[in-house]
């Protein structure tokens, strides 16, 4: 069989199987497609039996990793919940910002945009310095900011 032809013979009957394992419609049509494209892409091959059997028993899997993914992140939200509590002065909102993670990356970057400026005014100055002893620097731009 062709993929065209498991797939057009496989799918509905596969996507019914992985909705009465779950009960979602859209989470057994997107196992069932999972299932499809694994099996397009290990190119399984073998009798229409065969690649029943091996469709239905990936779908079985997907379906119960996706349980299990599930579950944990049920557990995980009960063990360690995630309650923010919005800032109640503009102080407060302050401080939660700087204690940010990203708040090292900010301050990097813009150092960096600081640095990029200050280049910019010399570049700036260089030009004019040049033009007002109206002749050109035998380096270029890039090399006399560097050096």
């Amino acid at each position: 069989m062709t993929f065209d032809e498991t797939f057009d013979a496989m799918y509905e009957p596969l996507a019914r199987y992985c909705y009465r394992l779950g009960g979602d419609r859209d989470v057994a049509e997107d196992i069932a497609q999972e299932a499809m494209v694994r099996f397009f892409e290990r190119g399984i091959e073998g009798s229409e039996a065969g690649v029943r059997s091996w469709l239905f028993k990936t779908a079985t899997h997907l379906v119960r990793d996706r349980y299990r993914v599930e579950e944990n992140r049920k557990r995980l939200l009960q063990e360690t919940p995630v309650t923010p509590l919005p800032p109640s002065t503009p102080e407060q909102s302050l401080e939660v910002n700087e204690t940010r993670p990203g708040k090292k990356r900010v301050e990097r970057l813009a150092r960096a945009r600081q640095r990029d400026v200050a280049l910019e005014v010399l570049w700036i100055q260089l030009q004019g310095d040049r033009r007002r002893l109206g002749r050109r620097s035998h380096l270029s731009g890039h090399a006399a900011l560097q050096g």
